[in-house]
């Protein structure tokens, strides 16, 4: 087996063991059911007559070993449950409602920890205040234990008041990406209609805190959520648009270090997003491959990325819903697309406004999220095809409009304004087709189906990935 080989199997062992143990008690049986586990992959790869992967079976257990002893050195919580308490702490991540504001606070101390609170929507905090804090915390329930646990948040602050004493207590370079953040979506609040600058936001940093109830209910019944959920569709135009840029100036090793250190910024200022960390180490390996004329390979930098992101943080790889939606898309574009453009018999040709390419990537993508999809939500969207093949298009045009915006803005917010009617224009049409598609939009909701019919998607979407013939003669027989 040839080392690259190796290395992704090894990848793989190792996240199997972090997934094992993370959802298993932290105690002596755990580990005894870890040691199981990999013993018993180990046999049946040896009984298979692959010996190289028996022996790789036990890096399940440096995974579950590894995943132990990341949460032994950060479940470290002293602070009381239950009852009222003052504490102080820095503000680590705020996000803006309409309402509220909602913040994760690191106590420092006589307590240590962070919680998690809402509190009122002014005033208005910012990343970096220091301040004390005054409520009940309480211990976090259901599948939210587990989506806060992945940010070391083991506290959720009830009844809470919150008062600045200072200011710039927090990292300074991560200060400042947060408000060029900020001062850019207040750019595009002036410059655009309410639901359009919280689109356009959506598109270019993720936030959807300003959108209405109404609009992202009609993004969940049309499954294009993801298009303002930074994913590595959103990342790429960025990067493109970068080393479009840099190469009027720059030879190709400078344009690769521009590159880097831009998508590194930006995926600090938009808050490290599981999804936009997996595209911006996809887009850097592709980047480096390019660099030193080396081939590229999707399967294994699918595999270091997530080995680098669970290495990190070994808790996304259960808890965190984005990191397994956008592993999980990317698999369906990468090796389901090609079997159903041969299925369908497509031409070579992409299409008025690329149909049959976000046709095919978008099939290929919903089919793959599909099984999990099923398992985590309560409602999963069968119009979504038509609404994403509609609707893409257009997005790369309506980012690049609205980073035109912000870009003008820093010379005259007219000048922003005046492109803005030009954003409006596109951003208007997606508006109008997820809001309309939505309107008579249907699904399947998650208890009708059952974890049976996800699991047997999942072994059938694994069937057509190994089938090596063509499929259409495997239909035909």
């Amino acid at each position: 087996m040839h080392l690259h080989n190796r290395a992704f199997y090894f990848i793989v062992f190792f996240l199997g063991g972090v997934a094992v143990q993370t959802m298993l008690p932290q105690s002596m049986h755990g580990i005894v059911v870890l040691f199981a586990i990999a013993l018993l992959t180990g046999a049946v790869f040896y009984l298979w007559n692959k010996k190289v992967l028996a022996m790789l079976a036990g890096i399940i257990i440096l995974g579950g070993l590894y995943a132990q002893g990341y949460e032994m050195r950060n479940s470290g919580f002293t602070i009381p449950y239950d009852i009222p308490v003052e504490m102080t702490g820095v503000i680590q991540d705020i996000a803006y409602a309409r309402e509220n504001q909602t913040v994760i606070v690191e106590v420092d101390g006589a307590y240590r920890g962070k919680i998690y609170a809402k509190i009122p929507r002014y005033p208005e905090m910012k990343y970096g205040d220091k301040v004390i804090l005054t409520g009940t915390v309480l211990v976090p329930e259901g599948g939210f234990a587990g989506y806060l646990k992945k940010d070391g948040v083991y506290g959720v602050g009830t009844r809470v008041s919150v008062v600045r004493i200072r200011e710039h207590e927090g990292n300074a370079i991560k200060e400042k990406l947060f408000r060029i953040k900020h001062a850019s979506e207040q750019v595009l609040s002036r410059a655009l209609p309410v639901e359009h600058a919280a689109f356009v936001s959506g598109l270019l940093f993720g936030e959807t805190a300003a959108m209405s109830k109404e609009f992202k209910d009609a993004l969940k019944r049309t499954g294009t959520t993801h298009l303002i959920a930074l994913s590595g569709y959103n990342i790429t135009i960025i990067a493109g648009g970068i080393l479009f840029i840099a190469g009027f100036f720059l030879k190709r090793k400078w344009r690769f270090i521009v590159a880097i250190t831009a998508i590194t910024l930006f995926v600090i200022m938009t808050g490290a997003a599981a999804s936009v960390v997996r595209a911006a180490i996809m887009g850097g390996i592709l980047l480096l491959a390019n660099v030193v004329d080396r081939p590229y390979s999707l399967r294994n930098t699918l595999a270091v990325s997530a080995f680098v992101m669970v290495a990190q943080n070994p808790f996304i790889l259960v808890y965190d819903i984005g990191f397994q939606l956008s592993f999980l898309a990317v698999f369906g574009i990468a090796y389901l697309a090609p079997r159903l453009e041969t299925f369908l018999r497509f031409k070579e040709e992409s299409g008025f406004l690329h149909w049959r390419e976000n046709l095919l990537n978008t099939i290929a993508a919903q089919a793959a999220v599909f099984p999990l999809l099923l398992l985590r939500f309560d409602f999963v969207s069968l119009t979504s095809v038509i609404t994403n093949m509609l609707v893409l298009p257009i997005i790369p045009i309506t980012m690049f409009f609205g980073f035109l915006m912000l870009c003008a803005s820093i010379f005259s917010l007219y000048f922003a304004q005046a492109i803005g009617l030009i954003t409006h224009i596109f951003s208007g049409y997606a508006i109008t087709i997820i809001e309309f598609t939505s309107s008579f939009s249907f699904g399947i909701s998650v208890n009708s189906i059952g974890i049976l019919l996800a699991v047997a998607l999942i072994a059938g979407i694994i069937g057509v990935h190994y089938i090596k013939k063509n499929i259409w003669r495997v239909i035909k027989g």
